[in-house]
């Protein structure tokens, strides 16, 4: 995921898997779909303001 400013990546840290690749962008690795939808739901409800 990348975002538009560094301060939603930074927060994003710390869901357990979730590794900062830039100012910006962050990403994670799930075995399946099924296990990567609750992950991207999560960050997307973590970080909406």
């Amino acid at each position: 995921m990348c975002f538009d400013e560094p301060t939603r990546p930074q927060i994003l840290t710390a869901i357990p898997g979730v590794r900062q690749v830039d100012g910006y962008t962050v990403e994670f690795t799930a075995e399946t779909m099924e296990a990567a939808y609750p992950l991207i739901r999560l960050m997307y409800r973590f970080v909406a303001l």
